[in-house]
């Protein structure tokens, strides 16, 4: 396949002249579709040479389909004439636009659908602006990084990195209000180093057979390496002491934010991080393994299932805050995490296409988080809790405000605070997504 870029950026797709092509205006999802030697489409079950365009003014079929929508809406209309296709991705605004070729590229090429997408001519019109979604984001009164919220009886605990000696937590009733933080735990003399970075980071409490276990990340003195090891405690507020015998992970790694994840087979999971600070390529990845019974270890090999630079949005090598969701109806395994983007730090996805914790985990195009929605403020390493009345939330920090990560340090600008987002399933195209302000 031959790929030429013209003056808009936009991009061609071609095999040796035929017109089986692909005029896109955003180079992100040109690279995505780059993944697929011989896209197809079909529509209305016969193959078509399709043409799919976006946001081009001086198209004529374009303007026409353009008309009377308003900037909240984004619209797909398909054209035939004989073996030919026109398929319009309409938007008055760049955010409608992006929401979608996203919609676009995530419901007909997916991993499913091994490049052959089957379309329809009905007229696609949905709702797209996230810039009306703000008022459903809570903000916190707390400064923190890496927040995750434990619900107990009503009541919302947070753990995260900075708020209080080695790992804190603080409570809250309504999510925007929260108590001074406490500290939950403190690790042996000879098992950590206090750096300048005071690399206590991302702690995670999860509820397992009838004891609390916190996740988190601290330096090894000898090594110098960042690790990940796990605590347990029998109450919620700890004390929370070593459950393996300090870092778990490998000792020549940095090897940072693990998470946990119980199968349907009861088998215990940790996700962390092989972060990029130790890579010879500065490319993070990110690894999944069993863990034994008790918590106090790994069982088997470490499996790396994807690198940092996977995704089309990336833009660095970070691979930051796993977290697994299991979708409530269609049973498939997601994946949070963080990276930077072209607005800078967000929250992506990726889908187990076997259903499994091995994967492979196919990276999906939209994002659950970026400034480019039209946030205020850049924000990442999500983690997910229901509200008291049942509403799935996304926590995550906003800015990624380098300059308060130190307890003694103070903030220039905004403080990195926890922000929480409502989220919903979205079953039509397997995957999460932002409650928009027509839903409610």
């Amino acid at each position: 396949m031959n790929i030429t870029v013209n003056e808009g950026l936009s991009y061609i797709y071609g095999e040796e002249g035929r017109s089986k092509a692909f005029n896109i205006s955003m180079g992100e999802t040109a690279e995505f579709l780059k993944r697929f030697e011989n896209p197809e489409i079909f529509i209305n079950g016969k193959k078509k040479i399709a043409t799919i365009i976006v946001g081009d003014t001086s198209n004529k079929a374009y303007k026409e389909a353009v008309k009377g929508l308003d900037n909240s809406h984004f619209k797909i209309v398909v054209k035939t004439c004989r073996n030919l296709a026109t398929i319009l991705v309409c938007g008055n605004t760049e955010y409608a636009l992006m929401s979608g070729i996203e919609y676009f590229i995530s419901k007909y090429f997916n991993e499913k659908t091994g490049g052959k997408a089957e379309v329809s001519t009905e007229i696609v019109e949905k709702f797209a602006d996230l810039e009306k979604e703000s008022s459903l984001i809570i903000t916190s009164d707390r400064a923190v990084r890496d927040p995750q919220i434990f619900v107990k009886d009503g009541v919302y605990y947070m753990f995260g990195s900075h708020m209080a000696s080695h790992y804190g937590m603080c409570t809250s009733t309504d999510l925007e209000h929260w108590s001074e933080p406490v500290s939950v735990c403190k690790i042996p003399e000879g098992k950590y180093l206090l750096d300048q970075q005071r690399c206590f980071w991302a702690p995670e409490c999860h509820y397992y057979k009838g004891r609390y276990y916190m996740f988190a990340t601290f330096k090894n003195p000898e090594t110098l390496h960042r690790g990940s090891a796990v605590f347990g405690s029998d109450n919620i507020e700890g004390p929370y002491t070593l459950v393996t015998d300090g870092l778990m992970t490998p000792e020549d790694w940095d090897a940072i934010d693990a998470t946990f994840y119980v199968d349907d087979n009861g088998q215990p999971w940790c996700v962390f991080v092989h972060e990029w600070t130790c890579m010879p390529d500065k490319v993070g990845s990110m690894c999944v393994v069993k863990m034994k019974d008790d918590l106090s270890g790994f069982d088997g090999e470490i499996i790396e299932v994807f690198k940092a630079k996977d995704p089309v949005w990336a833009k660095g090598g970070v691979t930051d805050g796993p977290f697994i969701y299991k979708m409530s109806e269609t049973g498939s395994l997601i994946m949070l995490w963080s990276n930077q983007g072209s607005a800078g730090y967000l929250v992506g996805m990726a889908r187990s296409a076997s259903g499994n914790m091995e994967g492979p985990w196919v990276q999906l195009r939209p994002l659950l988080y970026s400034k480019l929605y039209g946030e205020e403020y850049d924000g990442g390493h999500g983690a997910f809790f229901k509200t008291n009345e049942g509403q799935l939330m996304l926590s995550i920090h906003a800015p990624n405000n380098p300059t308060n990560i130190i307890l003694d340090q103070p903030a220039s600008g905004r403080p990195c605070t926890a922000i929480f987002v409502p989220i919903e399933e979205d079953k039509e195209l397997d995957m999460l997504r932002r409650v928009s302000g027509e839903d409610k």
